[in-house]
């Protein structure tokens, strides 16, 4: 899904999956040195939505690749094992766990810096069970009047999106405290909420 997986990470439901192998050595990796599994089973082009290994020549440290489109991930926690070999018999093993979910939330957010005095950033940490919603980031000053209004789509995942303290005319935002909302447009989830300061 465009994210780097870490593990406990929330993925959607199906997730494009992109394992990238780099070796120094001089030995070909085939389809058979590079495999995944998920809850036990080993994936391949008649389980999964979209399978594809591409192989890259021994003479560059990127071997191989191969992307998945798994189908329906299990609600809650999924295991992803990663298994490499080569004909030296050198061995490695990957073990993750994924997390899917059935709603849309606002799992973790700040903004960064806080207090500001220039360019801000505000850090999203995602969870859904696709890739279809989009956020509107809706800044206000103290006195509730909305300043800014921004529309982001999010990855599942930690993302993070720039934001510049001017307001929608293009005026610099002055010294004060601003409040920020976060919301899903077409698909429900709690909208939330947080605060940020800029100091000029």
């Amino acid at each position: 899904d465009n994210n780097e997986i870490v593990n406990n990470q929330f993925v959607s439901k199906t997730p494009v999956i992109r394992v990238e192998l780099y070796d120094n050595s001089r030995k070909k990796v085939n389809s058979n040195n590079l495999l995944l599994r998920v809850n036990g089973s080993l994936l391949n082009q008649s389980n999964t939505l979209a399978y594809e290994f591409k192989d890259f020549g021994s003479n560059v440290p990127k071997k191989a690749e191969l992307t998945v489109q798994l189908d329906t991930l299990k609600e809650i926690e999924n295991s992803l094992f990663v298994y490499f070999s080569d004909d030296s018999r050198n061995r490695d093993t990957l073990f993750y766990i994924l997390k899917t979910t059935l709603n849309s939330a606002f799992n973790k957010h700040y903004i960064f810096p806080n207090p500001a005095t220039d360019n801000i950033s505000l850090y999203l940490d995602y969870k859904a069970p696709s890739l279809e919603g989009v956020v509107n980031i809706c800044i206000f000053d103290e006195t509730g009047r909305k300043v800014k209004n921004i529309k982001f789509k999010p990855g599942i995942g930690i993302n993070k999106i720039p934001l510049d303290l001017f307001n929608d005319n293009g005026e610099s935002l002055s010294s004060g405290i601003y409040y920020y909302s976060l919301e899903l447009e077409n698909i429900y989830a709690d909208p939330d909420y947080g605060k940020f300061i800029i100091v000029r």
